[in-house]
């Protein structure tokens, strides 16, 4: 069974928080991002949504919480992500479905999937994704989610009533079809992670993830000219296809491969301490890096007219990154000494 608090989680959280960082700041810099960012970009999410609801797992099997747990869990994120729709961005929640949403609902309605087979949530989750093409094809998939600025109720009911449904299930910024069965995977990944680890170490697993991964990265390069590029935000699953899930699924087995190998050798570097306090405070980081974004790059780059270049989006990235790896580990200090 896992300890109290599993490092190799909090690693993957907090390299999962890292990219996300990465990838929320870009449409603040640059407008066309490199290939190899869009691929960097683009594994944050998945990582970040198939690991909140590992923890769900987690959470009930280890911690012992009961759904009263799970619901608030799940409204005190909805809570979060109105915040940031009303706070942040200046629009109507509840329209376009950033990915707090997504997590909220998803841990609010699987934590009463907890005790059904694994196999059987496998195939759930499986499901979900081909009906995510299907869905797509019939429904259509609009190149950027239609959001209303706060106060302009004539467009907020225009949006709310032709919109609002489809943006949820299909075409909103983090849908249900497909993210739903991603995090459906983390339950999955939470029966494998501790009844089956010796997997993530098995030579063959890893070749084929690896083979898997090649391939798919190579079709996702030669698909990504017909991927939308929202509002600056780059990320190759607008709309996600079935190579992006399966893409990103190879990717996570590689990371779990990865970091697994490492703790089982009880190797350890000051990277990894930084990505763990990081991953304990994800959600913490999350809200408050768009703050940051919308209200500190957005602004000096229009007041000192910044250069749109590489170096100042990782510029932006790594001090924001060091000033709350700092701010954190001063409040754990302190913590510590009471």
């Amino acid at each position: 069974m896992l300890n109290k608090r599993d490092r190799v989680i909090d690693i993957l959280r907090g390299l999962a928080i890292v990219f996300m960082i990465l990838a929320n700041f870009s449409p603040y810099v640059v407008d066309n991002p490199h290939f190899s960012l869009r691929f960097i970009y683009s594994i944050a999410a998945p990582i970040f949504i198939l690991l909140s609801n590992f923890m769900i797992a987690y959470n009930y099997y280890i911690k012992k919480y009961n759904y009263d747990y799970y619901l608030k869990r799940g409204l005190y994120l909805i809570f979060w992500a109105v915040f940031i729709d009303i706070v942040v961005y200046k629009i109507f929640p509840f329209t376009s479905f950033d990915v707090l949403y997504l997590i909220g609902f998803s841990t609010i309605l699987n934590s009463l999937l907890i005790k059904i087979n694994n196999f059987v949530i496998l195939i759930m989750a499986n499901i979900i994704f081909v009906l995510t093409y299907y869905f797509q094809s019939v429904f259509g998939y609009i190149d950027i989610p239609k959001e209303v600025l706060l106060f302009n109720f004539q467009e907020f009911k225009e949006v709310l009533f032709n919109y609002t449904i489809k943006q949820f299930f299909i075409d909103g910024w983090f849908p249900i079809f497909p993210f739903e069965g991603i995090a459906l995977m983390g339950l999955f990944y939470f029966w494998l992670y501790t009844n089956k680890k010796d997997i993530f170490l098995n030579k063959f697993f890893i070749f084929i993830n690896f083979i898997v991964f090649v391939i798919l990265s190579f079709i996702l390069y030669k698909i990504s000219g017909s991927s939308y590029v929202r509002e600056g935000y780059a990320e190759l699953f607008y709309p996600p296809t079935l190579s992006f899930i399966y893409w990103s699924l190879s990717f996570i087995n590689l990371l779990f491969s990865f970091f697994i190998f490492l703790n089982s050798k009880n190797i350890d570097n000051y990277l990894f301490h930084v990505l763990s306090v990081l991953g304990r405070n994800s959600l913490f980081i999350y809200v408050v890096h768009l703050i940051f974004g919308e209200y500190v790059i957005k602004n000096l780059m229009d007041l000192y007219k910044l250069p749109s270049t590489y170096f100042v989006l990782f510029s932006f990235w790594i001090i924001f990154t060091i000033l709350v790896f700092m701010f954190l580990e001063y409040k754990n200090k302190k913590l510590m000494k009471r």
